[in-house]
């Protein structure tokens, strides 16, 4: 026979705990804590770590759990159940996230560190396996909780819960009457009696499926126009999205005209300083820029015309040399002929004396007082003249002389001078001073290129740095693309009308989808095809649920006697050992009768059986308790069973509580069973605290 037992709890971060273990031992174990202390946060612990987070009923009720376990600012809650098995130490780990798609669970045999069940199992088989019982077997059973125990009733209800617990073990407050009823609604609730009932689930869903129906034929109708209308709106996207692409690629031939444009803008600067390097580093530059200084130029111009102005001095004082020197031979002539006209005069005197004599007017005075007269002023007038002409000559000679030195000067000077300037001009590498003029003028449009190179260079460079420029311009070269005249004219225009263009189209395409929606064109058919179909299941699965429900309402009707029978007598005598012990003895016979209504009496009485509703509340809860372990000893043996009771002595007084609580110890020592016990009331603590073989806990975070 299999036998197990849960060693210890590990809540590695569930609801308020973390990292908080509870360790259990055989027997009767009591984990006690104040009211918020996190009991009922430790039950869910045990029953999510066995079974999982159900999966069925509300989905809200659902999402509730999950909230509870999984602490605040985190998105999981993760903990450990160690248990024993068939003397197999088992380990039970699992993680629960926000959504049970993302549950982690593991159960490993922790000596060899496999998985126990040697296969992947669902989340909420591991109770099933390991227990022997499903989750609603667990709950019906041995899971004892205060809502139940505290739930006082009719006779009946306490029957009914009796009936359910023979069934299927369920301590749900249903009664046979209330099981039919509610098959009865359930039956209502699916199909209506007559015409005057409130329509069930399956005329509802007839109804809908008429409606579909109807639907379906306008929707047909309309099949038309919606795919007219796709057909539309499929052409729309696909120019919107070639759109896209041509505004995508425009924006890249921007980028690319705005990478070229600062590409060529340091490749011109670039070309500024190369051309200035290509100029200034010629020789002919370089020597006229070292040495072509302004006063070296102006010396050499000013020798050059110095030298011209000399030379034309020369020319003027050679020519004036010349005339000096064609005076001062007319002057030698004149002197030459004066003194031949001396000569002639004296001659000529000479003649007239000679003629007078022959003449004999030689004695005649006033012949030789005329020809005297005449002789002398000849004489007087050629020595005057020749006086004159005497001192031509002599200021004509020292003219001669003086201009002679002055010429002498100037070539002198003009030899000078031309030896500086040829001096210069070699300086310079020039031959002549035309040479020199070309060269210069060379080299001042070379200066002149230069000044509009570098002004061109900071108009280029402006407030920028050149560094700074050069790295984007290299960045900018991997968005450069190949791209025509035609793309790169009006690219602004060009995005402006593509942009307008997609905004229609986007409007378009809301227009055409709207017009779905209002057109009743947002359900394709097969939607509805499936709709239809669906209802048409839902109404077989429903007609099969009516029809299960009148099979069980049958079934239940003749199971009612044959419960009655078979099982109340056995029950009847487990429940009386078990309420005599509770009640001290007060109590010692309970029936159920043939109506299933519950009846006791008190010990040493001649008093007739008492219906149950007659009794206190902490006696007929005695009487509820008495059943439900009386229950768990018929239903289920001590070694495959472990026994959760939640507060189940709230409404017991200190005296029932602790006979209560004797039993409970008998019930784990003499026949057993395990049995976590949780409660609030530190009168329970002070009851058992004389028994070593109780382990108690007390929860605190």
């Amino acid at each position: 026979m299999s036998k197990i037992r849960i060693t210890r709890l590990e809540l590695i971060k569930f609801g308020k705990f973390a990292d908080y273990s509870i360790d259990i031992s055989d027997g009767m174990n009591v984990i006690y804590g104040d009211n918020e202390a996190g009991k009922s946060t430790i039950q869910l612990f045990i029953k999510f770590m066995l079974f999982g987070i159900p999966s069925r009923g509300g989905k809200r009720e659902k999402i509730k759990d999950r909230e509870k376990i999984i602490p605040w600012q985190d998105n999981k809650a993760a903990g450990k159940l160690f248990l024993i098995k068939d003397g197999r130490e088992i380990e039970i780990y699992r993680e629960f996230r926000k959504r049970p798609s993302g549950d982690i669970v593991k159960v490993t045999d922790r000596n060899t560190g496999e998985n126990y069940f040697n296969k992947e199992i669902k989340s909420e088989d591991v109770g099933v396996l390991l227990l022997g019982m499903s989750r609603q077997m667990f709950e019906r059973t041995v899971w004892v909780t205060q809502s139940s125990i505290c739930m006082q009733g009719s006779d009946d209800e306490i029957t009914a819960r009796l009936i359910n617990l023979l069934e299927s073990g369920s301590t749900s407050d249903v009664s046979i009457k209330s099981a039919v009823s509610g098959i009865e609604t359930k039956i209502a609730g699916l199909k209506a009696k007559d015409g005057r009932s409130a329509p069930g689930e399956i005329d509802l869903l007839n109804r809908e499926r008429i409606e579909l129906n109807k639907t379906l034929s306008e929707q047909r109708a309309s099949e038309r126009k919606r795919n007219e209308v796709n057909q539309e709106i499929n052409l729309l996207t696909q120019r919107k999205l070639k759109i896209d692409d041509e505004i995508k690629h425009l924006e890249a031939v921007e980028k690319s005209e705005r990478a070229k444009e600062k590409i060529l803008r340091v490749d011109r600067i670039d070309g500024c300083v190369q051309k200035e390097m290509q100029i200034a580093n010629t020789r002919q530059f370089q020597l006229f820029k070292h040495n072509a200084v302004p006063e070296r130029v102006e010396s050499l111009r000013s020798d050059s015309e110095h030298i011209d102005e000399l030379e034309v001095k020369a020319y003027q004082t050679q020519q004036e040399l010349l005339a000096e020197q064609n005076c001062f031979a007319a002057e030698k002539k004149k002197r030459k002929r004066l003194l031949y006209f001396l000569i002639g005069a004296a001659g000529l005197a000479v003649i007239l004396a000679a003629l007078g004599f022959v003449f004999g007017v030689g004695k005649n005075i006033f012949y030789w007082i005329t020809a005297g007269a005449v002789v002398l002023f000849l004489i007087a007038a050629g020595i005057i003249f020749g006086c004159i002409i005497h001192n031509n000559i002599v200021k004509l000679k020292e003219s001669l002389i003086s201009v002679g030195n002055e010429l002498s000067l100037i070539r002198k000077e003009i030899s000078e001078t031309e030896k500086r300037f040829s001096e210069s001009l070699s300086i310079l590498e020039c031959d002549t001073l035309n040479d020199f003029n070309e060269k210069f003028r060379l080299y001042s449009e070379d200066k002149a290129k230069i000044k509009m190179v570098r002004e061109l260079y900071e108009e280029l460079l402006g407030q920028d740095d050149y560094q700074e420029l050069k790295r984007e311009a290299d960045n900018q070269r991997k968005f450069v693309i190949e791209s025509d005249n035609t793309e790169t004219d009006n690219i602004e225009q060009k995005l402006d009308s593509l942009t307008n263009e997609k905004e229609k189209i986007s409007g378009r395409i809301l227009e055409l989808k709207q017009l779905k929606i209002d057109g009743g064109l947002e359900i394709p058919l097969i939607d509805i095809e499936n709709n239809i179909k669906f209802i048409d299941e839902q109404i077989i699965e429903k007609e099969e649920e009516y029809s299960s429900y009148q099979a069980a309402k049958e079934g239940l009707i003749q199971a009612y006697a044959k419960i009655k029978s078979d099982y109340t007598p056995l029950l009847n005598a487990e429940t009386e050992r078990i309420l005599t012990r509770l009640t001290g003895g007060q109590h010692d016979s309970i029936k159920v009768a043939e109506d299933f209504s519950l009846s006791l009496k008190e010990t040493d009485k001649n008093i007739d059986l008492k219906q149950a509703e007659f009794f206190s509340t902490g006696t007929y809860n005695q009487i509820y308790l008495a059943l439900r372990l009386a229950i768990i000893k018929l239903t289920l043996s001590a070694s495959d069973s472990v026994i959760f009771l939640d507060d189940v002595l709230t409404t017991f007084d200190d005296g029932r509580s602790k006979d209560a609580l004797e039993v409970i110890r008998e019930i784990c020592i003499k026949d057993g069973y395990q049995c976590l016990l949780f409660t609030c009331h530190h009168r329970d603590i002070e009851s058992i605290k004389k028994y070593p073989d109780i382990n108690i806990m007390e929860v605190l975070l």
